[in-house]
């Protein structure tokens, strides 16, 4: 735990780790010290210098060092998903990642102010109000969307967060907009270029962090882009895949790592209502609110998988950066790409969403709703701008953030090679990246063309895995000789082959969590005012069944919030 303030809680938290006339810093971090300057510093997660700013043979801890020394300003020259803090007696700052994948907590009024990476310790501190408008955005958008939390006042922060103490004045600022990489120039970039700035960030990556690699194999083409890099460098990881054994994903895993002769683990969970629950306190607790308790099957894999390894490689947006957003209303919201014409959310628009999630409108402002909505960037700009910050703002800064800052703790490190800041300048500068592609409305025309990256790819870095199957059905190879037969083909092959079960299905287990669940939630003045729980209890006996995330979302999401105020 970390803490910083410039209010005396010694009554409260013990003595401090270090005291000025202007702040206080208190937790059980351990910091380095630059004895030139007398500054201390600390960061967690994993950090690398940008390009040209690592040469080998020199420690991150010396690199840091002689950039605190020659007063270098570290955001701009440092990348990764990390928390980076430096103080000193006169001021200190705090440094996010570009995503904001690792998260921490804010509260400030006027005068005073409380920072620290634990929810849980703001909130002994202030005993602060539930915040009903929160958790009805929360319901709409599936994520702790405007940088909200349950609690009033308190806040996280958001990608590219920069805070700065300096002489009393704190101030909070952004270092990087991810929507700047939609106005980089167009250059003549191939796959080979692609291939070689990602093989170099691996070789970077472990060569600064060392330990058994372990990687997320899945049917899908992300996992395989990594897993093709890794081989490229004479790495061979452990591969892990998570479900039915007989699932797409745990067939296609297994043939790939039979082949290459890979250890491969395939974690079948079988899971229960009281295994789920006891879980989903446990994901509360780790991801201080901000994750959600449908991770607990993922987390359970990985603490199996730690067994084998202690660095986790993940394909994080690995293809959307390419293809663009999935419009599935599981990652990023149906209201938010249902509005992407949109000039501005009205209290029509909001009525109705709040309408389907079953929220009680009597209890809440809709206006505070709309005002906090119509702020976030995949809400301005037009139809690109808009998608470039779902996917920042939503997919990467929120939804895959919840897999890392919880696999970090059975693993030492979780790295994500998709969201590297020289990749993507790299990316967005070529005619790759989605945003430089001609928007193609015909669906088979998409289904034609969109495999055709990754095929690519896959030659460029490790010829070998082209002749193995996607989930989809098709192969790189078979794109390779002629996308349009790749598609003809992927079409007989899912028309004809035996159907699949679902990887991770949400079966009688779930029904008997949220009956047993949903009405405590009635003891929760908050809770039974903003949700409409009798009606959802009711639900579930007409409703037919389906065994996904999304359908349940709306019955978990009060649960959810009656876990976070018991275990935060």
């Amino acid at each position: 735990m970390w803490l910083f303030t410039n209010l005396n809680l010694q009554e409260k938290l013990g003595i401090s780790k270090y005291n000025t006339d202007k702040f206080s810093v208190y937790g059980d971090f351990i910091c380095e010290l630059e004895p030139e300057t007398n500054t201390y510093w600390y960061y967690y997660g994993y950090l690398l210098f940008r390009n040209g700013l690592d040469p080998k043979g020199n420690s991150i801890k010396d690199k840091i060092n002689n950039a605190i020394i020659n007063k270098q300003d570290l955001k701009n020259i440092i990348k990764g998903n990390f928390i980076f803090i430096k103080y000193n007696k006169n001021s200190f700052e705090i440094i996010g990642d570009r995503f904001g994948i690792q998260k921490w907590f804010i509260w400030q009024d006027v005068d005073n102010f409380i920072i620290s990476d634990r929810l849980s310790t703001i909130k002994e501190i202030l005993k602060p109000v539930i915040y009903p408008e929160a958790m009805a955005i929360y319901s709409i958008t599936y994520h702790w969307t405007s940088e909200l939390t349950i609690f009033k006042s308190i806040t996280h922060n958001g990608p590219s967060h920069f805070v700065s103490y300096y002489d009393g004045l704190l101030t909070i600022s952004n270092y990087w907009n991810p929507l700047e990489l939609l106005n980089l120039k167009r250059e003549d970039v191939n796959i080979k270029d692609i291939v070689n700035i990602l093989s170099e960030h691996i070789e970077q990556l472990l060569f600064n962090y060392k330990g058994e690699i372990s990687l997320s194999l899945t049917g899908g083409a992300d996992t395989r882009n990594i897993l093709a890099l890794l081989l490229k460098n004479r790495i061979k990881p452990h591969l892990y895949t998570y479900g039915n054994p007989e699932s797409a994903d745990c067939v296609r895993a297994a043939n790939i790592a039979k082949g290459l002769n890979l250890p491969h683990s395939i974690y079948n969970i079988q899971m229960t209502s009281n295994i789920f629950k006891n879980y989903s306190r446990k994901i509360i607790q780790l991801g201080q609110s901000l994750t959600s308790i449908h991770r607990a099957h993922r987390i359970m894999s990985v603490e199996r998988e730690a067994d084998y390894a202690d660095i986790m490689f993940l394909g994080t947006l690995g293809g959307e950066f390419v293809k663009g957003v999935s419009e599935d209303d599981y990652i990023v919201p149906s209201i938010v790409f249902k509005n992407w014409d949109t000039y501005r959310l009205n209290t029509d628009i909001i009525h109705n969403w709040i309408e389907n999630k079953n929220i009680n409108e009597l209890a809440i402002n809709n206006e505070i709703i709309i005002n906090y909505l119509n702020s976030e960037p995949y809400f301005q700009g037009n139809i690109i701008q808009r998608k470039m910050a779902a996917l920042s703002y939503i997919t990467a800064h929120l939804h895959d953030a919840q897999d890392i800052i919880l696999y970090q703790y059975p693993m030492k490190y979780v790295f994500t090679p998709f969201l590297d800041i020289d990749y993507l300048e790299l990316l967005f500068s070529s005619s790759f990246s989605f945003n430089n592609k001609e928007i193609i409305s015909n669906k088979f025309k998409r289904r034609v063309k969109n495999p055709i990256y990754c095929s690519n790819f896959i030659k460029e870095a490790y010829p070998s895995l082209g002749s193995y199957k996607y989930s989809g059905e098709h192969k790189p190879n078979e794109v390779l000789f002629n996308p349009y037969y790749a598609a003809f083909i992927k079409g007989i092959r899912q028309k004809f082959h035996k159907k699949y079960p679902p990887n991770f299905p949400l079966g009688d287990w779930m029904v008997e969590f949220v009956k047993e669940e949903l009405p405590k939630c009635l003891d929760y003045k908050l809770i039974n005012n903003t949700f409409n729980i009798n009606v959802l209890y009711n639900y579930l006996n007409f409703q037919a069944i389906i065994p996904k995330e999304s359908f349940w979302l709306k019955y978990t999401n009060p649960i959810l919030m009656r876990f976070i105020i018991e275990n935060i």
